[in-house]
């Protein structure tokens, strides 16, 4: 027996409400047309639990009123979030200039870009997501959340212009752009082991991203390669907040003298930050008595007590290529065979102080 297709009325009669407030809730006009946040709430539940997703680039050909692009990001403080934005808006003005209006060449630039922050939550995020689509955007350029997986699948699956930043999903290997994790690891561990170090440990969370999954791949192979298992090399920082990274330092600093390692990489710079700051507190000083790394080069890198060594993310590029890659499925360009629409990007290493040769 074929399953019912979900609509907006399946939803409506399911809750026992109007089609129209179904529709102003997924359009992101809940507070517009006063609607009760009870019932939005229940209105989103009911469209999340049934994987429904508006085809508002349905709609949005139909009216041939397309423009602007979304952008969706969780943290508006972070330089990553500003780099990469500035990229973006450097290939939109261009476009603006060349094709003016909004024919077919100027779709997406008429009106700019439309941006949204999400604060790392993911019902905010589902939200955020359903009011850009509410404005019939042309594109979408977004770092996505694991929780919202399947609205980004479903777009992906209806073909709507979408590029992912920084991260993608698993099972979703299109039009993304992101740091070559697995270069940027073995960048580090050549760094380190020319230094000496051959006790090198890795801290990151558990349940982590694929472009964090694609780090700990390298992780394992260059453990591998110095002899030491990975149960001992690579240690779970469990959910990636500070108190559970202050444990696992606390677990590899309490090992004998023999284990203990000389070198700490996290896998982030936001992790390295928070390890730095635990190592410390034991009186360690970094790039001495013990030398740590990250990966990102995000900007307080430069600037803390003892700047950091890390791999840097070309994020402007980053915001160039995805603005590139959305325009050109927006305007419907043609790509040579075996074009390449998900680009891994090679980082720089940067050396600071944070890390030096074994101690004797």
């Amino acid at each position: 027996m074929r399953s019912q297709k979900v609509t907006m009325q399946t939803l409506a009669d399911e809750l026992k409400i109007s089609r129209a407030t179904v529709s102003y809730v997924l359009a992101g006009q809940a507070r517009q047309k006063k609607i009760p946040p009870e019932t939005e709430a229940r209105i989103r539940e009911a469209a999340w639990k049934h994987r429904f997703v508006p085809n508002y680039w349905a709609r949005s050909l139909a009216r041939q009123d397309r423009s602007g692009v979304g952008l969706l990001f969780p943290d508006a403080t972070m330089n990553a979030t500003q780099d990469i934005v500035a990229g973006i808006q450097s290939v939109l003005e261009k476009a603006r200039e060349a094709s003016p209006g909004t024919g077919t060449d100027g779709i997406a630039t008429a009106h700019g870009s439309f941006l949204s922050i999400t604060c790392w939550d993911a019902e905010r995020e589902r939200a955020e997501l359903d009011a850009l689509l509410g404005k019939r955007i042309a594109g979408l350029i977004c770092l996505p959340g694991l929780a919202n997986a399947a609205h980004y699948l479903a777009l992906r699956k209806n073909r709507f212009p979408m590029v992912y930043v920084t991260d993608k999903l698993d099972g979703d290997d299109e039009y993304f752009v992101m740091i070559d994790g697995a270069d940027a690891v073995h960048k580090i561990f050549d760094h380190l082991e020319s230094l000496g170090h051959r006790r090198i440990v890795v801290i990151g969370p558990d349940g982590a991203s694929p472009t964090t999954e694609e780090r700990y791949a390298a992780v394992r192979v260059r453990l591998e390669r110095l002899g030491v298992a990975a149960s001992e090399g690579l240690v779970s920082g469990k959910t990636g907040q500070e108190e559970t990274i202050f444990a696992a330092v606390d677990r590899v600093l309490g090992r004998p003298a023999e284990r203990r390692p000389t070198a700490i990489l996290g896998i982030n710079d936001t992790v390295a930050y928070q390890i730095m700051h635990q190592v410390m507190s034991h009186g360690l000083t970094p790039g001495k008595e013990i030398s740590l790394a990250g990966i990102g080069d995000m900007q307080m890198s430069r600037y803390q007590m003892v700047s950091l060594t890390t791999v840097q993310e070309r994020r402007y590029e980053f915001g160039r290529i995805a603005a590139t890659l959305l325009l050109d499925q927006i305007n419907g360009a043609e790509l040579g065979e075996g074009a390449a629409t998900g680009l891994r990007i090679k980082g720089e290493l940067v050396v600071r102080r944070s890390s030096g040769a074994v101690p004797q």
